[in-house]
C-alpha cells in the first residue's frame, strides 16, 4: 500500500451510513458452524462485524451448489481465526443497553451491489432482509439450514427469519423406518432445498405465509424437475421416473399427475401420520393421506391397533376403497 494511503481500519472507530457498501481489511475473530452467523470479525480495535450465513459468506453464482452447501457445512477447511480478509458493510446495527450503546457491523464477502445483480440470474435464491416472500416461485431452489425436528417433519431456515417445512415424506428419496431418527444426522447443517408448494392463502390471489420444501435427490435434480413439473408432459414423467413406482413410491406421481391418477390395487409405501380406535392415516406425499381401518393393519388380530407403535413408521399397502385428504 503506498504511504499516502491509510488502512481505512485505523479510521474506523465508529460507523456511521457512509461506510455502507464500502470494503474493509477485517481479521477474523471466531468461527462457529452451527451459529446462523458463523464468522466474526475484527474490523478495529472497538468495532467487530459479523457474516450472515445465507447471505454474507456464499456466492450466487451458481456454479456448483453442492460447493456452497460444503462450503458453509465446513467453514474451518475454508477460513481460519486470524485470517486476514476483506468485506463490504452491508448494514449497520446499534443495540443500547443501560450502561452503553454497542455498535456492530454485519459484513459480506462479495459486493452487496454484484450480489443482487448475480442473485437475478441465479436460479438459487439467497435471501436477504429486503427480499420479498412473495417473489419466490415453485421450482425454485434454497440454501437451508435444518433447525428443528418436529413430530411429522423438519423446520428449516433459508433467511435470518424466515423458515420452512419439510414434511416426512420429503426428507429421503430412500424410505427409512425411522425417518425422523435419521434426520437427526442433519440437524444444525445446510442442506439444498426445493420449493414445491405454498400454504393456501384466505386471498386466491395471494401465496400463502408457509413455504413446502423437498430435500429429495430425485427433486432436486434439474433433469427430473423438468419432467415434474407443469412444463413436462405426462409421457416425458412415465418415461424418466416410472420405476420410481414400481416399490409404490408415489409421491412423484401424485405431484405431477394429481390426485385422480392413484387407482384401486396400486401398491404404495407411507408414513402412518396418525391411529385412533378406528385405525390409522398413512401419509402419501406431503400433500396426501390415505385412511385404513384397523382391520386392514394386518392379517393378524391386533389387541391394540390405535397403539403409537405405528406412528411415523414406514408401512406397505394397496389401495382399496380409500379415503383421501388433502392436507394443504
Amino acid at each position: 500500500m503506498p504511504e499516502e494511503e491509510l488502512d481505512p481500519n485505523f479510521l474506523l472507530n465508529e460507523l456511521t451510513e457512509e461506510h455502507k457498501f464500502k470494503k474493509y481489511t477485517a481479521v477474523i475473530k471466531s468461527i462457529s458452524v452451527k451459529s446462523l452467523n458463523p464468522i466474526y470479525l475484527e474490523l478495529s480495535n472497538t468495532l467487530v462485524g459479523y457474516a450472515n450465513a445465507f447471505d454474507g459468506i456464499i456466492s450466487p453464482n451458481d456454479t456448483d451448489v453442492y460447493d456452497k452447501i460444503e462450503k458453509l457445512n465446513n467453514l474451518g477447511n475454508h477460513y481460519q481465526v486470524g485470517q486476514v480478509v476483506q468485506v463490504w458493510i452491508k448494514d449497520i446495527k446499534k443495540e443500547t443497553t443501560d450502561i452503553r450503546e454497542n455498535i456492530s457491523a454485519e459484513v459480506s464477502f462479495y459486493d452487496p451491489n454484484l450480489f443482487k445483480k448475480e442473485q437475478k440470474k441465479s436460479q438459487i435464491a439467497i435471501v436477504d432482509e429486503e427480499e420479498e416472500k412473495g417473489s419466490f416461485r415453485v421450482g425454485q431452489l434454497l440454501v437451508c439450514r435444518v433447525s428443528k425436528i418436529l413430530k411429522k417433519g423438519i423446520r428449516v431456515q433459508y433467511a435470518r427469519d424466515s423458515f420452512g417445512y419439510v414434511d416426512i415424506t420429503e426428507l429421503f428419496d430412500e424410505f427409512y423406518a425411522y425417518p425422523l431418527k435419521k434426520a437427526e444426522e442433519r440437524l444444525n447443517t445446510f442442506v439444498l432445498g426445493r420449493i414445491i408448494a405454498f400454504s393456501v392463502s384466505e386471498d386466491e390471489n395471494e401465496k400463502g405465509n408457509e413455504i413446502f420444501i423437498s430435500l429429495r435427490q430425485s427433486i432436486l435434480n434439474n433433469d427430473n424437475w423438468k419432467v415434474i413439473a407443469a412444463e413436462g408432459t405426462t409421457l416425458q414423467f412415465k418415461k424418466k421416473l416410472g420405476k420410481q413406482e414400481e416399490y409404490g413410491d408415489l409421491r412423484s406421481r401424485i405431484y405431477k399427475l394429481g390426485l385422480t391418477s392413484i387407482k384401486p390395487n396400486m401398491i404404495f409405501v407411507g408414513y402412518v401420520s396418525q391411529t385412533n380406535d378406528k385405525g390409522c392415516f398413512i401419509k402419501l406425499s406431503f400433500n396426501v393421506t390415505a385412511r385404513a381401518s384397523h382391520k386392514e393393519l394386518s392379517d393378524v388380530h391386533l389387541l391394540n391397533p390405535s397403539a403409537t407403535f405405528f406412528e411415523n413408521r414406514l408401512v406397505i399397502g394397496k389401495d382399496m376403497l380409500v379415503l383421501f385428504l388433502i392436507v394443504l
